[in-house]
């Protein structure tokens, strides 16, 4: 496996002081004093021998601290730029590199790709979303190609918090037709929101590009095989729990670190696959409306594992909560002012129904971003 596809365990930050993160350094048997109040960037890795052995000629001449818990962890506290300058000597990389979609190739780092929602789904939350005949469907799919979409995410099972399920017959006699149709108009990239091993085995026999894993390949074993099997593309998302229970678990130690350990675990699944894999903190699933701003202010922690990161924000429960409207109907502004935020803090991908207004914006950030110093130039 090349440099940048090399998976390694999970490095965990910490950019503000926070309780959670100084328990955490209690339970894991590290000094209080040595680390308290964290700098502005701080991670927190495993590390074999090898690589600690070389660590310490750069930390001679580096300002960065560090310590060793009990079982053999390491926390490094510095500035960003000097713990990125550490990684880079371990062969650690935060460069992502570019992704084969389908036909198409995804480069990461100076552009956020839209992939637009299409619910086949008689109950999805949003009800402007729900397409639940094929022509209707493939229309609103073609339509959101013609407004600049990258990716169509086609869904046959609401996964709103309290849905219950349905069964993968029905899953598949719901997004099959239309995956098999909008095939014959394009190639934009066909993406498949499915946690189940046979629907997402089907829909790439019919033509779906990629795999949006809600559970993480957690809910169906099989789905680990069909992914080997067919090698394409997976988005690995973080839950609590199934959609039924989800939000009656949104109790964390430390937020960021335990969606972190949980992906950690998903790639695992599928070892030197890593490549193929997006990687998504699930907004709104298993949160609570303050976590959800939490992960979206610190999206850059799932940087470290060196993959593309995927938000799906779009006119969700939380936005509400902060006034960004009452009904999803109501949170188109406050879906745009959250995935701006979220382009801007450098997301490779936002999941979203409104393809046509969050291109719009999502062109206004991108040159916010390369404005140069004093001279106001772009970049």
């Amino acid at each position: 496996m090349s440099r940048e596809t090399k998976v390694f365990p999970p490095v965990l930050m910490k950019f503000e002081e926070d309780e959670e993160f100084l328990g955490f350094l209690k339970e894991k048997g590290f000094s209080e004093r040595d680390f308290s109040p964290p700098r502005s960037f701080c991670l927190h890795m495993g590390s074999n021998k090898k690589s600690l052995s070389f660590l310490k000629k750069k930390w001679k001449s580096s300002p960065i601290e560090f310590g060793r818990s009990k079982n053999g962890e390491i926390l490094f506290k510095g500035t960003k730029e000097e713990i990125e300058d550490v990684l880079e000597s371990m062969d650690f990389s935060l460069r992502v590199p570019p992704m084969k979609i389908g036909k198409r190739t995804f480069c990461f780092g100076n552009k956020t790709y839209v992939m637009g929602i299409i619910n086949v789904t008689p109950d999805s939350f949003y009800s402007n979303s729900r397409v639940p005949d094929v022509e209707r469907a493939v229309e609103t799919a073609l339509s959101m190609v013609e407004c600049g979409a990258d990716i169509i995410d086609i869904g046959g099972e609401s996964t709103r918090p309290g849905a219950s399920p349905v069964s993968p017959e029905e899953e598949m006699r719901r997004i099959l037709p239309v995956i098999r149709e909008l095939r014959k108009l394009t190639d934009i990239p066909i993406s498949v929101d499915t946690y189940k091993s046979q629907v997402a085995e089907k829909a790439i026999e019919n033509g779906a590009d990629m795999i949006n894993d809600i559970s993480g390949l957690r809910f169906d074993r099989r789905m680990v095989d069909v992914i080997k099997s067919a090698k394409v593309p997976v988005v690995l998302m973080h839950t609590s729990g199934k959609p039924a229970v989800m939000q009656k678990r949104t109790h964390y130690k430390w937020l960021l670190g335990e969606i972190s350990q949980y992906l950690w675990e998903s790639l695992k699944k599928l070892k030197d696959l890593s490549e193929l894999t997006i990687l998504d903190p699930g907004i709104g699933f298993g949160k609570t409306p303050e976590q959800n701003l939490y992960i979206l202010k610190h999206i850059e922690f799932l940087r470290i594992f060196g993959r593309p990161v995927l938000v799906g924000p779009s006119r969700k429960s939380f936005i509400g909560h902060f006034g960004g409207g009452e009904k999803p109907e109501d949170r188109l502004e406050g879906t745009i002012a959250v995935v701006s935020l979220a382009v801007y803090k450098g997301v490779d991908f936002v999941r979203v129904h409104d393809v046509r207004e969050v291109k719009k914006a999502i062109s206004v950030v991108e040159f916010l971003k390369r404005i140069g110093g004093g001279n106001g130039r772009i970049s």
